[in-house]
C-alpha cells in the first residue's frame, strides 16, 4: 500500500481549511473591506477646485482648503514669507481657504468665516491695510462677512454678506466708482446710491 507523504497531507489539509474559511466570509464583508482600502488610498488625493492667475504668478485651491502658488514672487505675492519665485507648486496655507484672486503683483484670498487676506505689492494701497507697504506673508484685512473678492491691476474689490461693495487701491481712472479719482489704502464703501452688484467669480 502506497501512503502519501506527511508533507502532502499537511498541505492538503491547509488548503481545505483556507477554502472553508473563505466560503464562510460573507461577500458583503469583503466588499466593505475593499471599499475601505480604496477610500484610505485616495483620501489624501485632494483635487484642485479653483484657480487664479496674476501677472507673473498663479494660485490654486484644493478640495481640502489648501492654498498653493507658483511663479514670480518678487513682491511677496505668493505669501510664503520670502521673495524667491518657484517653478513648482508650493503650499502656502494648509486649510480653510475658500476663494482666491490674483492681481498684478499681489494676491487676495478668503478664509472660511469670511475673512479677507492679502499679500504682495501694496504701492497703491490695494491690499487695504491702511499702508502702502508690501508684505510677503498673508495679512488679514477684514475679519468676517466677505463673500467675494476681485483683484485688478492696482485696485481691489470685495463684497460683504449684506450685499455692500467695497474697494481700495488706485483710483486714478475712477475704478473704485466713488465719484472721485483719489485712491485709498483702506476699504471704502461704495456710495449707498450705487446699484447693487455681484462680482463675477
Amino acid at each position: 500500500m502506497i501512503r502519501p507523504e506527511p508533507s502532502k497531507i499537511c498541505f492538503r489539509a491547509k488548503a481545505a481549511y483556507h477554502k472553508t474559511v473563505v466560503k464562510k466570509i460573507p461577500i458583503t464583508f469583503l466588499a466593505v473591506i475593499i471599499l475601505s482600502l480604496l477610500t484610505a488610498a485616495t483620501s489624501n488625493a485632494a483635487t484642485v477646485t479653483k484657480v487664479a492667475a496674476g501677472y507673473y504668478h498663479s494660485l490654486f485651491l484644493k478640495s481640502d482648503g489648501s492654498l498653493w502658488g507658483m511663479g514670480y514672487n518678487g513682491n511677496g505675492q505668493l505669501g510664503d514669507g520670502g521673495n524667491s519665485g518657484t517653478n513648482r507648486p508650493e503650499q502656502i496655507l494648509a486649510t480653510n481657504v475658500t476663494t482666491i484672486a490674483g492681481g498684478l503683483y499681489y494676491s487676495l484670498f478668503l478664509k472660511s468665516g469670511g475673512s479677507l487676506w492679502a499679500m504682495g505689492d501694496n504701492s497703491f494701497g490695494q491690499l487695504g491695510d491702511g499702508t502702502t507697504s508690501s508684505t510677503n506673508r498673508p495679512e488679514q484685512i477684514v475679519a468676517t462677512n466677505v463673500t467675494a473678492v476681485a483683484a485688478g491691476w492696482y485696485h481691489s474689490l470685495f463684497l460683504k454678506s449684506d450685499g455692500s461693495l467695497w474697494g481700495m487701491g488706485d483710483n486714478s481712472f475712477g475704478q473704485l466708482g466713488d465719484g472721485i479719482t483719489s485712491g485709498t489704502n483702506r476699504p471704502e464703501l461704495w456710495p449707498s446710491s450705487a446699484p447693487s452688484m455681484k462680482l463675477a467669480h
